[in-house]
């Protein structure tokens, strides 16, 4: 999603004011960042694409214990297996 560009939202009327080249490119940073969180957010929301982080609670909810030899994917079946069946 970072292929957006907050300059592109302006009517190209505006989009050829300095000013607001300026300013969307000042808070463009900030945008990303926010993006980024969201999607970071929305991943771990399913498991299915969720990080270890999110993994992480996911198992703490459902009081799961990893073990030290799983993989990311085993974990993530792991908690659709007690989330489905509640193990």
């Amino acid at each position: 999603m970072n292929d957006r560009k907050l300059i592109d939202y302006l009517p190209p009327v505006l989009q050829a004011v300095l000013e607001y080249v300026q300013i969307t490119a000042a808070q463009q940073p900030e945008f990303e960042l926010a993006w980024d969180a969201l999607n970071f957010v929305m991943d771990n929301q399913f498991i299915d694409t969720a990080t270890e982080e999110g993994v992480a609670v996911w198992e703490k909810e459902l009081n799961i214990v990893p073990l030290n030899t799983e993989t990311l994917e085993e974990r993530k079946q792991r908690i659709k297996t007690a989330w489905t069946y509640g193990v």
